[in-house]
């Protein structure tokens, strides 16, 4: 059904009186509307139904079948429910009204009518009618665009994680084996260094895929970790060691500050080694020269992992402090304006790391200038239905 101009509308007349029926009828079509009077419900249900009409004039009084009932069927049918139906009746008192409004009724002319009043009403609810149309028509486009940029994402995502994936593997075999000609070339100064870079250069980018796989999966079907009794002292060196020869050659230091005397702890190792790996490189990336980022870690009274990484860098400012952990919040060019701003998703993959664990992750100032990043991480795994209720509490607390 469509109305392209008001005065090529179809109008469904319904009325057991001959007279009312023609005066309708000649009234209409003087105005160029298309009518067809028919003088019964049966018939005005089954014109409806052969071909549906752009609006319905519809008595109330008739054998058989009355207008409220005829209306009912109207609206209980998925052709003609959108159909609007206006009540040309008799009946003048309030309750005969309220009545022909919950059958589904537009609106209710009473008998005698005038011309002018029934025309008028026509037409209202004829471009009502026709906007109607018209919204639903750019709904279902807009549906349908909706539905292509919908598939055209889940491509591009499957692509880039099909590629992503495959690059991992080539990656693991470069770094390797750079390491592996660094032992063979000490003491040869420029070849030495140069296998040095190819080697931070390469360990950067298996930790670039690894960050996006795990950002993918987490927005597909959540990360879990695989826990195992790790002693979190050699972990900590062992990040502090893979990124300790990229901070050497920039000037800058890691310093390790342990608590004595610390327990095994039930964490992922992989996930927890990356997790430190990343938050160091984000902080000697924005360190300045000749300064140390300092990670200190111990187990807190509430059965906690505290781990805190300082930094002497730029500080967050106060409304990005939540943002910067966020996959989608880091714009290109942003990190021109603000230097805290990371372009990559290693700040993402900590907090997806952190919260699999239970645990929160949030920055404060540094004094008397630079970051600190804080993790919180229970000793004890939380239920999953512990964690999902407490983690919107945690991440106000946080805000």
């Amino acid at each position: 059904m469509s109305i392209e101009t008001t005065d090529k509308a179809n109008i469904l007349i319904v009325d057991d009186t001959v007279e009312t029926l023609q005066l309708l009828t000649v009234m209409l079509k003087n105005q160029g509307y298309e009518t067809r009077p028919v003088s019964s419900g049966k018939s005005a249900l089954q014109a409806a139904s052969d071909d549906p009409p752009d609006l319905i004039l519809l008595d109330i009084n008739m054998p058989q079948m009355n207008g409220y009932e005829v209306c009912q069927r109207l609206k209980a049918s998925d052709a003609t429910k959108e159909i609007p139906v206006i009540f040309i009746s008799a009946y003048n008192q309030t309750p005969d009204k309220v009545r022909a409004f919950g059958a589904g009724g537009v609106d209710y002319v009473t008998k005698p009518f005038q011309l002018d009043e029934v025309l008028a009403r026509v037409k209202a609810h004829l471009s009502l009618r026709r906007l109607q149309l018209q919204l639903e028509a750019k709904n279902r486009k807009l549906e349908a665009s909706l539905a292509r940029q919908q598939e055209l994402e889940q491509i591009k995502e499957r692509l880039v994680q099909m590629i992503v994936h495959d690059l991992k593997s080539p990656l693991a075999a470069i770094a390797g084996n750079a390491d592996y000609l660094i032992e063979e070339i000490q003491g040869n100064g420029d070849a030495a260094d140069a296998v040095g870079d190819i080697a931070d250069s390469a360990q950067s980018m298996h930790r670039m895929v690894l960050n996006i796989l795990d950002v993918i999966q987490l927005e597909e079907k959540g990360l879990q970790p695989r826990r195992a009794s790790v002693d979190l002292a050699k972990l900590v060196d062992s990040a502090a060691a893979t990124i300790g020869r990229v901070a050497q050659k920039a000037g800058r230091t890691i310093e390790v500050r342990p608590a004595p005397g610390l327990p095994k702890v039930p964490f992922d190792p992989n996930l927890i080694q990356r997790l430190l790996e990343n938050l160091l490189d984000n902080s000697l990336r924005h360190a300045p020269r000749g300064t140390a980022v300092v990670i200190e870690f111990d187990v807190c009274s509430e059965g906690e992992v505290a781990i805190d990484v300082y930094d002497r860098g730029p500080r967050v400012p106060r409304e990005r402090k939540n943002e910067i952990f966020e996959p989608h919040a880091r714009m290109l060019g942003e990190a021109d304006v603000d230097p805290r701003i990371s372009k990559g998703l290693g700040l993402a993959f900590c907090k997806l790391a952190v919260e699999a664990h239970g645990g929160r992750i949030w920055v404060d100032d540094n004094q008397p200038q630079g970051a600190v990043f804080r993790i919180r991480i229970p000793v004890t795994p939380p239920s999953t239905a512990a964690f999902l209720k407490g983690k919107g509490n945690e991440s106000k607390k946080q805000a």
